[in-house]
């Protein structure tokens, strides 16, 4: 399989720089509308917990996709499924901003989950395929940094944009974000992987198998879930808290 679009040499600066561009997408995609979840409730009559649920929907999606959207990259390639998932995304995030429907925003949510995997697994392995030796190391001693970025900023940006606009701007936003970004990646990007693998569910099973199997890898994965959860569950439910008993405005919920 051959890539129909390669990325050009001269281009090579631009789309580094769309590639850390789009590391905090999932950062944004999760805590941009933290602090419009109160809102989202009383908006949408539905409680507390059916409306975190949208957020921990999009956490097990965006996990899962993981497991497996490596594979199907390095057979594929990065670049087309990269732009299809950044469109994907923004019609979810429209679909959302228009509709009071939960259980239509739970399947948005989900189909975040999954574009969001597929973006960030596949402009992370760009780095790989791209650069090599200290450049390399230099670039992925960056990934942390720029990636936190995300969940700081988004929450602020999310609370101003839930008090002028309502908490439908929120995935407006995200809309916005995901076309500029995906019309730059369309123009100046291309694909970066030269050497296409065979997709081969057996081998992947096998693979996943051994790690899984691997105990201090399982039981690493296990800390780091239950150190991120304690992280998730303040997310989800400190605006409740801040802004329905302690009655101050989302903006204040993300200080």
């Amino acid at each position: 399989m051959t890539a129909s679009k390669p990325l050009k040499e001269h281009n090579k600066g631009i789309s580094t720089v769309l590639a850390f561009a789009l590391l905090p997408l999932s950062g944004f995609a999760t805590d941009i509308y933290i602090p419009s979840l109160p809102t989202m409730a009383t908006t949408m009559n539905v409680s507390s917990l059916q409306v975190q649920l949208t957020l921990s929907l999009f956490l097990i999606s965006y996990g899962i996709s993981q497991l497996f959207i490596g594979s199907v990259l390095d057979s594929f390639g990065r670049y087309k499924l990269s732009l299809i998932c950044l469109l994907v995304f923004a019609a979810a995030s429209i679909v959302i901003a228009n509709t009071h429907n939960v259980y239509l925003i739970y399947l948005m949510r989900i189909i975040h989950g999954f574009t969001v995997g597929t973006i960030i697994v596949g402009k992370r392995a760009f780095f790989v395929d791209i650069f090599e030796g200290d450049k390399l190391k230099h670039y992925l001693s960056l990934f942390s940094i720029i990636w936190s970025t995300g969940p700081i900023v988004a929450p602020f940006l999310g609370g101003y944009l839930q008090t002028v606009f309502g908490w439908e701007s929120n995935f407006y936003f995200l809309a916005g974000l995901a076309i500029i970004l995906a019309i730059l990646e369309f123009i100046y990007s291309g694909e970066s992987l030269t050497r296409f693998s065979k997709f081969s569910l057996s081998n992947i099973g096998n693979i996943y198998l051994k790690m899984i199997k691997t105990p201090s890898f399982s039981l690493g994965i296990v800390m780091l879930g239950l150190a991120y959860s304690m992280v998730m569950i303040y997310n989800m439910t400190g605006p409740f808290i801040i802004e329905h008993h302690l009655h101050f405005s989302p903006v204040v919920a993300r200080l």
